[in-house]
C-alpha cells in the first residue's frame, strides 16, 4: 500500500508538471516512466487523474495511448536511466566522475544504444532518427552547415549526429567519454567517408588545434559535465572558443538539467563573456520530438 502512494504521489507531481509545460508527447511519457512500473500501472493512475482534473483530460489520454502503444520499453528506458547517476562534486574529483560517468554510459548503451543517448526515443531506432533529423534540419535553416564545413560534435554517444550529417559536411569529429559508446559509433559509421570517431577523457578539447573548426556541437553533453562540477563546463566553453574559426558557431543544446532557463541563460553568459563568445540564441525551444533548448554562441 505504502509503494502504490508513492507511485501515485510522483506521478501526480510529474503529470502536474508535464501538463504546465506542455512538453512533447515522448519526452512527457519517458518523464512518467521513470514514475511508473508498467503501461498498466500509468493507464490506472491516468485514468483516476482524468477524473479528477478533467481540465487536462486530453492531455493524459494522448500520453497513455503512447504508453499503450510502447508498454514493452518500460525495463529497458527505466534500466539505462539508472545506470546512468549524477556524481555529487564534492564526494570525487572531476577526474573521477568523469571516468563514473563513462562507466555508466557503457552500461546504459548495453541496455539501449538508442535509449542511451535519448531516453525518449523508448529506444527505438526510428524514434531517434526522426529526433536527430529535426536537429539537422534546424541546424541547416539556420545557417549552420555548409557542405565545406568541419564539425566537432561533443559527446557523441553512438554516432547518431555523425550519421546524419555524412556527405552533408566536410569532416565530423566525434568525441565521447565511453568505449563501449565510441565502438558503436564506430561499428554503426563503418564505411562511411568523413567521420572520425575519437575516445577522450572528457576534461577538455586539449587534444585539437587553434581555429580547426567551423562548428561545434554539444547535445545533451553539458548538463553531466555542469553536474560532475569543477570548472568543466567553462573549460570547454573555453576550449570550444579556441579550436572555433572566426565566425564559427558553438551550439549546445541543453545546458543543465536544473530546470531553470535563467539560471542556464547566467551561466553561459559568464562562460561568453570569459572565452569571448557572442550569444546569438539562448533557450530558444524549437523542436517537436524534443525539449531540447538551443544555446549559440559565434566567435567574431
Amino acid at each position: 500500500m505504502k509503494d502504490d502512494r508513492s507511485s501515485e504521489k510522483a506521478f501526480a507531481e510529474a503529470l502536474r508538471a508535464l501538463c504546465a509545460d506542455d512538453l512533447p508527447a515522448e519526452v512527457a511519457l519517458m518523464r512518467l516512466i521513470l514514475v511508473t512500473k508498467s503501461a498498466a500501472e500509468l493507464d490506472r493512475l491516468g485514468e483516476d487523474a482524468v477524473s479528477s482534473q478533467p481540465a487536462t483530460a486530453g492531455r493524459v489520454r494522448t500520453i497513455t495511448a503512447l504508453g499503450r502503444r510502447y508498454a514493452h520499453v518500460w525495463p529497458a528506458v527505466r534500466a539505462a536511466a539508472a545506470a546512468v547517476r549524477h556524481h555529487p562534486s564534492d564526494r570525487v574529483s572531476p577526474d573521477e566522475a568523469l571516468q563514473k560517468l563513462a562507466a555508466d554510459f557503457d552500461m546504459a548503451a548495453t541496455v539501449s544504444p538508442e535509449a542511451s543517448v535519448a531516453l525518449y526515443s523508448f529506444g527505438d531506432p526510428d524514434r531517434l532518427k526522426a529526433a536527430t533529423e529535426e536537429i539537422v534540419e534546424w541546424m541547416w535553416g539556420s545557417g549552420l552547415l555548409r557542405s565545406e564545413h568541419r564539425v566537432l560534435d561533443i559527446g557523441c554517444g553512438i554516432g547518431r549526429l555523425e550519421r546524419a550529417l555524412c556527405g552533408t559536411c566536410r569532416e565530423i569529429v566525434g568525441v565521447d567519454i565511453s568505449p563501449r559508446m565510441v565502438d558503436i559509433a564506430r561499428r554503426r559509421c563503418t564505411g562511411l567517408e568523413g567521420i572520425d570517431i575519437r575516445l577522450v577523457s572528457g576534461l577538455g578539447l586539449q587534444e585539437f588545434e587553434d581555429a580547426c573548426f567551423d562548428l561545434v556541437i554539444a547535445v545533451d553533453t553539458l548538463p553531466y559535465l555542469v553536474s560532475v562540477g569543477g570548472n568543466l563546463a567553462e573549460r570547454h566553453f573555453a576550449d570550444a572558443a579556441r579550436v572555433l574559426r572566426r565566425a564559427g558557431n558553438l551550439l549546445v543544446l541543453n545546458y543543465s538539467y536544473r530546470g531553470s532557463l535563467e539560471l542556464d541563460r547566467c551561466d553561459i553568459r559568464r562562460h561568453a563573456n570569459g572565452c569571448g563568445l557572442e550569444i546569438i540564441e539562448e533557450g530558444l525551444q524549437p523542436f517537436r520530438h524534443w525539449d531540447g533548448a538551443v544555446f549559440q554562441l559565434r566567435r567574431n
